[in-house]
């Protein structure tokens, strides 16, 4: 009698993961996917047309709202070399998210890909909410299955290994089963078209988002530049604010792993992912001021200690980048302003001609 009940208990569960799985096979066919703030307009704008794109640079808000591919692209052109970049940078991209979203491109076939700006973080996978969309979106087998391997491996502590165990699980669970809200894009559609911080500075900073407003019909598109007046106007009152808020941030990162060998191994093996689909992989260790991108400083202090075959440009030094590190280039403790970005794509082109004009040339 037992083992019938244990056997139709069995039976009935494989019977739910395969109807769960078919489910969600079908309508992610039909229906948009969900919408995550920058990830999904940007990943869109790049899926129009995949194969104009030589360059992208990847990573957090230091590459969204840092890099500026036009003005990337306009050096290039003064030194001989024509080609496009795009900035794929989302605020507060985890290093899970960055290995998701690169797995992504290499699989959208982009012919003339040839250069990935990676900006290297160390991982946080300690999701204070779960079960939201921004630590839910990646959870598929692949990616779960990583992050799982990561934590088991790394030197944090038992209890919050298990935390973390416990927030991957859950956010994948929830990725597999709750279809309603991973599809919620449905009605959301609207709504992300005035969301004008997603595409960031592809050309030059608040120019670039007024030209994304303008590209938006009627009313929604006046209303999308009143908002980007609005917010340039207030950004000087806003900065004890941002300030404010970066502490709280870095607090929260206190139970964070530092940069470990295993760490950098697994951007060596990111590297050589890249290489296998015949793409370079650049590492791009972002200034740093105050403290305020810790995260920078530690990948700095690791990969000077294990040194790995990884191509690197490193700006986190204010003997040999002064110009840098000047305190009206600053917006708040971790990012520039609009003039400081300018600088440091120009120094960033700069140096990847000097690096890789050769191989550009083929």
């Amino acid at each position: 009698m037992i083992r019938k009940y244990y056997k139709s208990l069995l039976i009935m569960s494989l019977s739910f993961l395969g109807a769960s799985a078919l489910l969600k096979t079908a309508l992610s066919k039909f229906a948009p996917e969900p919408i995550v703030r920058t990830y999904t307009v940007k990943m869109a704008e790049f899926e129009k047309a995949p194969n104009q794109y030589k360059i992208l640079f990847v990573g957090s808000s230091h590459i969204h709202y840092h890099l500026m591919p036009d003005q990337f692209d306009s050096h290039a052109r003064s030194q001989g070399f024509s080609f496009q970049s795009f900035n794929m940078g989302s605020p507060n991209l985890d290093r899970m998210e960055t290995n998701a979203l690169v797995k992504r491109i290499i699989s959208s076939g982009p012919e003339n890909l040839k250069y990935i700006f990676i900006e290297p973080r160390s991982f946080s996978s300690n999701f204070k909410n779960p079960d939201s969309l921004r630590a839910v979106y990646f959870h598929n087998h692949e990616n779960t299955a990583f992050l799982l391997d990561y934590i088991v491996r790394s030197s944090l502590e038992f209890d919050e290994k298990f935390l973390r165990i416990k927030s991957a699980i859950q956010s994948f669970s929830i990725n597999f089963f709750n279809i309603g809200d991973l599809h919620k894009g449905l009605t959301q559609g609207a709504t992300n078209k005035l969301d004008v911080y997603s595409l960031g500075p592809q050309k030059n900073g608040f120019a670039e988002m007024k030209w994304y407003c303008r590209r938006v019909e009627g009313k929604e598109g006046k209303a999308c530049l009143r908002k980007i007046q609005k917010f340039s106007k207030k950004l000087d009152e806003e900065n004890d604010f941002y300030r404010s808020a970066q502490t709280e941030y870095n607090k929260s990162l206190r139970g964070t792993e530092p940069f470990s060998k295993y760490q950098i191994q697994s951007l060596v093996d990111l590297s050589n992912t890249l290489k296998e689909q015949g793409i370079t992989a650049i590492f791009l260790n972002t200034p740093a001021v105050y403290g305020g991108n810790d995260q920078s400083i530690a990948f700095k202090l690791a990969y000077k200690r294990d040194t790995p075959p990884i191509h690197i440009l490193d700006y986190n030094d204010p003997s040999q980048f002064p110009s840098l590190f000047q305190e009206d280039l600053w917006y708040d403790n971790t990012h520039l302003n609009q003039q400081g970005a300018q600088l440091l794509t120009q120094y960033i082109a700069s140096d990847f001609l000097k690096k890789f004009s050769a191989s550009l040339e083929e």
